[in-house]
Formats: C-alpha cells, sequence, structure tokens
C-alpha cells in the first residue's frame, strides 16, 4: 500500500502551499508509516521469538528467521 502511495503521489496536481507539494507531503506521511510499521514489527516479532523457547523450540531453529548462523546469534539478535 505504501509503494503505491508512491507512485500514485507522483500523479496528483496540485499547487504548492507552505508546506510544500502533495508529493512532498505524502513522502513525510509515507515515513511515518513506515517507522509505526517497524516498530510493531519490532514487537510483534519479538513477542514470537518469546514463544518459541518458551515452549521448548531450541533457539537454532531461529537463524534462518533472524538472519544468523547460530543459536548463539539467534540469541543475541533476540536480546538475549
Amino acid at each position: 500500500m505504501l509503494d503505491h502511495a508512491r507512485t500514485c503521489a507522483g500523479k496528483l496536481k496540485q499547487p504548492k502551499d507552505s508546506l510544500g507539494n502533495v508529493v512532498g507531503k505524502a513522502a513525510v506521511l509515507r515515513t511515518k508509516l513506515w517507522q509505526y510499521l517497524r516498530e510493531r514489527a519490532d514487537a510483534g516479532q519479538l513477542r514470537a521469538i518469546e514463544d518459541g523457547p518458551a515452549d521448548g523450540v531450541p533457539w537454532d531453529l531461529f537463524t534462518e528467521a533472524l538472519c544468523v548462523t547460530s543459536k548463539q546469534g539467534a540469541y543475541q539478535g533476540a536480546g538475549g
């Protein structure tokens, strides 16, 4: 949806005002939305990581998901 907004914002024609044009305003809004998603994703990922080991899943099964090569890397990547 954010990629679509980036594409469509350039097609809108509105005069500039004190805050700039519609493309600039859309860029600021998209930046806010990406930041919100990043924060929500980090929190969601952490909850998922906490659920796995609590249910007996070994750390080495998290290596691929966390883009690391060892169970120590997975543990450290999870903030352990």
